[in-house]
């Protein structure tokens, strides 16, 4: 989640924005012996923080392993750090969190290495295969990723052996089930910590990982962090595919019309005949110095033709610091109506896409969409990117006009919702409730990330503080593509009764930052 009333972001780098996929075939099959295919990665320095996991190389159901984070700033900080265990699932497909335990507001004092243990009791059902461990650091209360290790270390998962037929074993002694639960707690102890002198022994393992350890693109947020680029070059070329795309934080108010296209696609309420009742002017949040967008407004008046459309995108940078800096786009119309802006380059393969946006509560009328344009679809309408979703593609009923074929996909967020869709098909949702806030201000952290195997997974940051996940069919196109972030309408105003829309309600604005694309 982003807030604009935050303190100033970090200077989030990353040395990988994705890994390579390991076949799940190699993962669920290539398990073996215990040990086999186990390692402790090396610590990773990154963005001014250090990280580090210890766990035993195996365990079994029924077995309690305790967890060792060691953790070290360069600077005196406060921060929340996240442990993650995933393992594949049972038929090879997509991936299970097993294990999440979170520290926050952790204090750490320049160049200290503080040690956070949690123990975890093995559940009886818990599949038995290769675990992977990350481990992240972010702002307290979520709010800015400083640091992500995405391969800390791994273990296996063995089943539980008897002694029934070898006389000279011993039986384990604590192979009992939890007595509470059969799935993976958050934490079943309280968590310690302890603090030491800079460690001068913690030298990685000679021994190199195999590939049974490659981390999965499947990573859930926390999501990977990015390096952030420079809002004052603009690129035409397609970007190779690999690595670290693009990447916009709305830190200078230029960005937009230096880095984006951006358009209007429908019918033109500019060029309607007044008898018609066009909706030419209505509020958006924020007024001209940017001020609290839940008491401040300003008039967005449209005209015709792409001229006359300019004021539906604005950007603020609130109190004039760049890290509170986000776009805005605000579109009232009576028929059906996308404003959309794009990244300026085509993309290839795109493999994940990320962003920032509210959560507001604007009623029935109002959804966004990020899409994948197909370069042959882009091509086909020209520079009109606005193409409608599933449910909207009937040429005699309410629509842009701009279709797009099987070639392209997107998600919609609506409503709270998220789903992924592919041409006039919806493959996967993420569930788990409708969740919207009245804040304006506070924008939550949205992913979706092929996994190369048929799947994709969603994730998205909620106004409650958690993060849902959830692994669904589907994928990314594949190939050249524009990116396209679009602010869709549907007669809004019907949505709602005139006082909804008085006073700061004005229903009709979304915020959006921390574009990434990779």
């Amino acid at each position: 989640m982003s807030a604009e009333r935050s303190s100033a972001k970090p200077n989030i780098r990353m040395s990988r924005w994705r890994r390579p996929l390991a076949a799940a075939a190699i993962l669920v099959g290539t398990i073996g012996a215990a040990g086999a295919g186990t390692t402790r990665a090396a610590p990773l320095a990154d963005a001014g923080w250090t990280t580090d996991v210890q766990v035993p190389a195996t365990s079994s159901p029924g077995q309690t392993l305790t967890f060792g984070v060691e953790v070290m700033s360069s600077t005196t900080a406060t921060g929340l750090v996240d442990l993650e265990v995933y393992s594949p699932n049972l038929g090879g497909i997509g991936w299970h969190q097993s294990l999440q335990q979170v520290w926050d507001a952790q204090s750490f004092t320049a160049g200290q290495q503080q040690r956070l243990e949690v123990d975890w009791t093995v559940p009886m059902d818990e599949p038995t295969n290769v675990h992977l461990v990350k481990v992240g650091v972010f702002a307290p209360g979520w709010s800015a990723l400083y640091h992500w290790n995405d391969a800390a270390a791994s273990f296996l998962v063995v089943p539980s052996t008897t002694s029934t037929t070898t006389p000279t074993t011993t039986p384990p002694t604590t192979t009992a089930p939890p007595t509470t639960t059969t799935t993976p707690p958050t934490s079943t102890t309280t968590p310690t910590t302890t603090t030491t002198t800079p460690p001068t022994t913690t030298a990685p393992p000679t021994t190199t990982t195999t590939p049974t350890t490659v981390s999965p693109t499947t990573v859930p947020l926390p999501t990977e962090p990015l390096p952030t680029t420079s809002t004052t070059s603009t690129s035409a070329s397609t970007v190779p595919s690999g690595g670290l795309m693009f990447s916009e934080d709305f830190a200078s108010a230029a960005a937009f019309d230096q880095r984006f296209d951006h358009g209007w696609s429908g019918q033109d309420p500019g060029t309607w005949p007044q008898i018609a009742g066009p909706i030419l002017s209505w509020l958006g949040d924020h007024d001209a110095s940017c001020g609290d967008p839940m008491q401040t407004s300003r008039t967005i008046t449209i005209g015709a033709g792409a001229a006359g459309k300019s004021g539906v995108f604005y950007a603020c940078l609130p109190g004039g610091d760049p890290a509170k800096g986000h776009l805005m786009t605000s579109v009232n119309t009576t028929g059906y109506n996308i404003a959309w802006f794009s990244p300026k380059q085509m993309f290839n393969n795109v493999g994940r896409v990320c962003w920032d946006q509210n959560l507001t509560e604007l009623g029935g009328g109002k959804w966004v969409q990020v899409e994948l344009v197909a370069k042959g679809d882009a091509d086909k309408y020209g520079n009109d990117l606005g193409f409608v979703g599933p449910g909207f593609q009937d040429p005699n009923g309410p629509s842009t006009g701009v279709f797009p074929s099987a070639a392209t996909g997107g998600a919609k967020v609506f409503r709270g919702s998220f789903e992924i869709w592919r041409g006039d098909d919806v493959t996967g949702s993420l569930g788990g409730g409708v969740t919207t806030t009245a804040d304006k201000a506070a924008r939550y952290r949205h992913c979706m990330v092929d996994n190369e195997n048929g799947t994709v997974t969603l994730s998205q940051a909620r106004p409650d503080g958690t993060t849902a996940t959830a692994t669904v069919p589907g994928d990314l196109p594949d190939g050249e593509v524009r990116v396209v972030f679009q602010d869709d309408n549907y007669n809004p105003d019907k949505h709602f009764d005139g006082s909804e829309r008085a006073g700061p309600n004005h229903p009709y604005t979304w915020h959006w930052d921390n574009i990434q694309i990779g």
